[in-house]
Parts: structure tokens; sequence; C-alpha cells
């Protein structure tokens, strides 16, 4: 009796068991059906090729956040204005992103506030450029919050393709580092560098010509235009654009060599950086070989 009854139990579960099986499929092919009668992948494809296109949930996002940011104090929009214009100064002025972060630490003790509480700020504050980017920062250096890459790589992009250069710079390095994405994406790294250089921002100029003087992809192989990006990276005072400049004159990089224009840079860069110049210094630091 027991091994009947047993045996019809088992019987019973195994009907059961294979209708769920069918009920999960019928529901995967439904889902399929959805999927592609929706047809998800031609404006996918359309994000992909242009990264500077903002999606319907991003643009919702941004405009919830505006109604909210619209209530806050005239003292919460001034404190962010003035962190968002410290961090724009700093990098235009070849300010690395530790110095960023502890110039931001100092200033928060300075103005009588936290961390947490610009970064609650911020998080309702991404429908303006400048303010997702430093929120993006925030992310990255833990700021107010935690670290989290993804997050990090999400408002930078965000920023980028509402037009902030800086944005569009710290996302080609994300996509370099792979920081946010699983492996690092060389043409996405070149695309965001060339929006930040074509913005005007120096960091991406100089870093657009790094990649293409590199050859990391083979269709950004002329290095006559790593030496323009160089030189337009001078123009707005960047100080390291001047050796980088140097250093293109010295090895031939897009330019015949020329000993004469390479001190010239030299000297604007240590002038930048308040070197003592000398031909000893630049023989000495192996700058110059005679």
């Amino acid at each position: 009796r027991f091994r009947l009854r047993f045996g019809r139990r088992r019987k019973r579960n195994t009907i059961t068991s294979y209708q769920q099986q069918q009920q999960e499929q019928d529901e995967m092919e439904v889902s399929l059906e959805e999927m592609t009668s929706k047809n998800p992948a031609n404006t996918s494809n359309k994000q992909k090729d242009d990264p500077t296109i903002l999606s319907r949930n991003d643009k919702s996002k941004l405009e919830r956040r505006k109604k909210i940011y619209d209530n806050y104090s005239d003292t919460a929009k001034s404190l962010l204005l003035e962190l968002a214009n410290l961090v724009h100064a700093l990098t235009f002025q070849n300010g690395s992103d530790d110095e960023i972060t502890i110039c931001i630490h100092q200033w928060i003790v300075t103005r009588n506030t936290t961390s947490k509480y610009l970064f609650k700020l911020l998080r309702n504050s991404i429908h303006i450029p400048q303010y997702a980017c430093l929120l993006a920062f925030f992310y990255h250096y833990s700021i107010g919050t935690r670290f989290n890459s993804r997050k990090t790589l999400k408002y930078y992009q965000l920023a980028a393709n509402m037009g902030d250069s800086f944005a569009a710079n710290q996302t080609g390095i994300c996509y370099a580092w792979s920081i946010g994405v699983e492996k690092c994406d060389l043409q996405m790294e070149i695309r965001y560098y060339r929006i930040s250089a074509e913005l005007g921002h120096p960091q991406g100029q100089s870093n657009l010509a790094h990649a293409i003087r590199r050859g990391i992809v083979h269709e950004f192989c002329d290095k006559r235009e790593a030496l323009f990006w160089y030189l337009k990276a001078t123009d707005t005072g960047y100080p390291a654009a001047s050796w980088y400049v140097a250093d293109c004159y010295k090895n031939g990089c897009g330019t015949m060599v020329d000993y004469h224009k390479m001190l010239i840079w030299y000297t604007k860069y240590l002038k930048k950086q308040n070197v003592a110049i000398s031909l000893n210094f630049l023989i000495n630091n192996k700058l110059f070989d005679v």
C-alpha cells in the first residue's frame, strides 16, 4: 500500500511540475512576442550611434527632479552654484581628481555644511548638466554616499549628453578604465573624448590627442590631429599641454623634429609650473639630448 500511494504521489508531482514548465514556456513566448512587436532594437541602435540623444525615461526623470529643485531655497541653490563653479575652475587648471576631492572637502568645512546634505541636493538637480556631473563625482569618490561605479557612469554620461564638457571627458575615462562597465570600450572612449574636445575642455582635448597618438583605434592614427588637439589645449591655458607639444616636436609626432620649438614649448610649461628655466635643467631631466 505504501509503495502504491508513494507512486501515485510521485505521478501527481510530475504532472504538476510539467504543467508549471508549460506555463513558464508560454509566458516566455508571450513576452518574446511583445518584445519583438515593440521592436526596441531600432531605438537602442540609434541611441548607441548618437550618445547625445536622451531617452524618454531620462526626460521624464529630469522633469520630475526639476519640480523638486524649483522648491529649493536660495541658499541651497547658491551653495550648489558656488561648488559647481569651484570644480569647473579646478578642472581647467589641470587639477587632478584627488586635488578636486580635497578642495571639495575643505570647501564643505568652510561653508558649515555636510557632504550628505549636498548629495541630497544634487540628486534632485540633475536637470542641470554641471550638477549631474557633480553627482557622478560624488558617487565616484564616495562624497556623502557610497561608491557606485554604475551610477558614476550613468550621471557622467547624462551630464555629457546635456553638453557638459568635463562630464564628457570623465565619461571617456570611465570607458577607458571600465568604470561602470564590464569591459573597456575604446570606441566609446574616443567618442566622448571627442565630444569633450569639441566642447572646448582642455583635458578632453589632451586625452583625445593621447588616444590618437597611441593609435588605440585604427581609424584615428593621424598624428597631425594629435598635435592639433594639443595646441588647442594650450590655447585654453592647460599647462600640461605645453609639455606634450614640446614632446611632439622632440619626437617628430605629427610634425618634423624641431629642437628650437621644443625648447620654446618646454620653457612655456616650466614658466607655468614656476620652475627655474635653464638648459642644464633640460639636459639633467633628459628633456633634451645634446
